[in-house]
């Protein structure tokens, strides 16, 4: 975490214009991200700006969206201070202009849209892009669980503030990847999933779901302990399919070599024969599998033993008193488990 981390958080289940049916779990989903960024400690509480709609107010629109950009717009302007990292999350209904060449033309409809006033609406990807190039922050993350439902509507899809950026130095150097719950032309989907606790089941788009899990779990095996943009985009290219029983696959890209932050994988039991003396037997973790890792070994009867490890690339091997291996195999644990290993 850094003090220079933001973000900007918007879930819409309220629709107030004719035509827009209500949702069940775009607020959810927009808690949920908020939860992941203030309980592992990624973006300070009071630089974290979530909007939700509710049933009484014609809220979030696109004035108040443009009114939280245009605050880090003058910060950077009046101190030329750039951000570390922000972080933008989107969850509601959601449209793609139909003539389209990119995905900054993806929108999000705001609490005040209708079905025949689209040009409410933000799109999260251009506002990324405007950040990203016009230096204010190092890093953007941008995620939006929404529907890419084609309109043939000139829909526009620029910002009132873009004149404003005319003169600020674009560079080159920062980082961006951004992520939506669908494909170009696709729809996102919710359903009843379980909840962050896992006591019971809430509304919640099914890609948020899987995003939310691939950003505690998806390890990156060359940069072990750690997320990257590629590493969640394979995590979720695999787990969506089995939620929804479809072929449904994401849209994450950029530059995703870029490290999200760390791994809080779960711990995946290994089964491990040994072939000599457990007195010699290490295992061994870390980018250059060179750092041998204190575990505890639980005898299974024989020559087999038990461990727990969190999910990752690892080195299991015979080691001499000098500490180089004598034989030794390297496993990467990405299974539910339990897994077998014979060294």
């Amino acid at each position: 975490m850094s003090a220079d981390d933001h973000a900007i958080i918007v879930g819409i289940d309220h629709y107030h214009g004719d035509g827009l049916r209500p949702l069940c779990g775009a607020r959810n989903d927009a808690e949920s991200f908020q939860k992941w960024l203030l309980n592992g400690g990624h973006v300070p509480q009071h630089q974290i700006r979530c909007v939700l709609s509710s049933k009484d107010e014609n809220t979030p629109n696109k004035e108040m969206i443009e009114d939280e950009f245009l605050k880090f717009i003058r910060e950077f302007q009046k101190t030329k201070k750039r951000g570390r990292r922000l972080y933008m999350f989107f969850s509601g209904h959601g449209i793609e202009l139909a003539d389209a060449t990119e995905d900054s033309h993806v929108l999000v409809l705001m609490a005040n849209a209708a079905s025949d006033v689209l040009g409410r609406s933000v799109a999260p990807l251009r506002a990324a892009r405007i950040f990203h190039h016009c230096s204010i922050f190092e890093e953007v993350l941008v995620f939006a669980d929404c529907c890419r439902e084609l309109t043939s509507d000139r829909v526009p899809v620029d910002f009132t503030f873009e004149a404003m950026l005319a003169d600020l130095k674009k560079v080159d150097g920062g980082k961006l990847v951004f992520g939506f719950g669908a494909r170009w032309s696709r729809d996102a989907r919710e359903q009843l999933l379980p909840d962050d606790a896992g006591e019971g089941q809430m509304h919640r788009g099914l890609f948020t779901y899987a995003l939310m899990d691939g950003l505690k779990v998806a390890e990156d095996r060359a940069n072990p302990g750690f997320v990257t943009g590629s590493s969640l985009k394979a995590y979720l290219d695999s787990k969506m399919p089995l939620l929804s029983g479809l072929s449904d696959r994401p849209r994450i890209d950029g530059d995703l070599d870029l490290i999200i932050g760390p791994a809080r994988a779960p711990h995946v039991k290994v089964n491990v024969t040994l072939t000599r003396p457990v007195d010699a037997f290490q295992i061994r973790h870390g980018a250059d599998l060179e750092c041998p890792i204190a575990v505890k070994l639980t005898e299974l009867g024989g020559n087999r033993i038990q461990v727990e490890l969190a999910r990752g690339l690892y080195l299991f091997g015979f080691f001499g008193p000098d500490g180089a291996v004598s034989y030794g195999r390297t496993v990467a644990l990405d299974a539910e488990g339990p897994i077998n290993v014979e060294i």
